[in-house]
């Protein structure tokens, strides 16, 4: 599945997200969610945190393309690491 990183995230009102570091991209997003250890990561594998590592390596690209497993990952990450106003735009974004 082909994600778009550059896409700003708006809130509710269809305004653009950000503050003093920029815009909020589904990227920023997406970067801390697989760099950041998150509630219950203790128990992650090696290799899991390996993994989590290579996809965040490839959000340098202005895409990705993850498979849909990936992408429940990601958005799994997402959804513990953030409240209702990223969670609802980046899964709108992330399918």
């Amino acid at each position: 599945m082909k994600i778009d990183l550059t896409v700003v995230l708006n809130n509710f009102a269809g305004e653009p997200m950000g503050d003093a570091d920029g815009p909020m991209t589904l990227r920023r997003a997406v970067q801390l969610v697989l760099t950041t250890s998150i509630n219950g990561d203790s128990n992650l594998t090696a290799e899991l945190k390996v993994k989590l590592w290579n996809m965040a390596r490839q959000t340098i690209e202005d895409e990705v393309d993850w498979t849909p497993e990936d992408v429940v990952l990601v958005r799994d990450r997402i959804g513990k690491a953030y409240g209702p106003a990223v969670v609802g735009p980046a899964f709108e974004l992330l399918g």
